[in-house]
């Protein structure tokens, strides 16, 4: 059954889908990211994410906690980055990478953070009840003055919630990591030459230079 929050309605079962697959890629310890496109129809400049969007980036950061040895609990932060595609002003593709905070991830751990339903870059913070007590939550900022003035969260812009996290695309003459003959077909791409049959594995396997290419290449595009 979908979960309603503050009449905004969210399906459960391709989060548990996702869930799956994000888990055994972090087998790979390596840092995990979840990309989508985001094509803007108005207002460009009103906000980076929704607030729906950073619960869900923040629901993720707690499934894959950064080991830390310094770190009392032995984990402090994520390494699940979620990264944005779009468009800039040029009209070329555009990489934004966010995280967000540590404050975030605890809010979102206890379900405290909810969606608002007519302003997507604000965030409710849920009122307290009978079975869960919410201290009160404030964030800083100026006032006409210029004077640092606390305000109360009940109504939290996410912009104060989110970390720039930097991206971007190899240039033209950079060298590969890996080696450009060793090339397995991306899933979803029923094409002529992009089949994911055994034979196109052998071929993989047989011009990967190292047993590491093969397992970085190869094992995300066999699970989707």
């Amino acid at each position: 059954m979908p979960l309603r929050i503050r009449d905004c309605q969210i399906t459960s079962r391709s989060t548990r889908h996702m869930d799956k697959t994000l888990l055994s890629i972090t087998t790979l310890n390596c840092i995990v990211l979840l990309m989508y496109v985001r094509l803007y129809c108005s207002g460009v400049d009103t906000h980076f994410l929704s607030a729906q969007e950073c619960i869900m980036a923040g629901h993720y950061q707690n499934l894959h906690p950064n080991a830390c040895r310094h770190a009392s609990s032995g984990y402090f932060g994520s390494k699940f980055v979620t990264v944005c595609i779009t468009g800039d002003s040029k009209k070329q593709v555009h990489l934004e990478g966010y995280q967000v905070s540590g404050q975030c991830q605890a809010l979102v751990r206890d379900g405290v953070l909810l969606p608002t339903r007519d302003a997507p870059d604000l965030g409710y913070i849920r009122d307290s009840s009978s079975r869960q007590y919410v201290p009160d939550v404030y964030y800083k900022e100026k006032d006409e003055y210029g004077n640092e003035v606390g305000v109360s969260a009940k109504r939290v812009p996410v912009a104060y919630l989110l970390v720039d996290v930097p991206c971007g695309v190899a240039g033209a003459g950079c060298v590969p990591t890996f080696s450009p003959a060793a090339t397995f077909p991306p899933a979803n791409r029923a094409l002529h030459h992009h089949l994911q049959t055994l034979r196109a594995l052998h071929q993989h396997i047989c011009a990967a230079d190292t047993f590491l290419e093969v397992r970085l290449l190869l094992i995300p595009h066999l699970m989707l």
